[in-house]
């Protein structure tokens, strides 16, 4: 029998591990110039929001042909629409 990965099961990984990125990059920008913190926030916002779109029918359900997502496989090792 094949083993079943539950998304559930990673999410209070990814819970610390997103807290924990924002308090690094808060600590590590503490000292720097203004216009610093702002240009690498927003670059932060931005790749962040990049990928919420670009991962987006995982975050609301994927719909149509599998096919369709093939994009969404960067590694060999994930299955996203196989």
């Amino acid at each position: 029998m094949a083993r079943v990965t539950y998304v559930h099961h990673y999410y209070p990984a990814l819970y610390f591990s997103i807290l924990t990125f924002g308090f690094l990059a808060d600590w590590f920008l503490r000292g720097q110039k203004q216009i610093v913190q702002y240009a690498t926030y927003g670059v932060l916002y931005a790749v962040i929001t990049g990928l919420y779109i670009f991962f987006i029918p995982i975050c609301w359900g994927m719909t149509g042909p599998n096919k369709d997502y093939s994009y969404l496989k960067w590694f060999e090792t994930w299955r996203m629409s196989d």
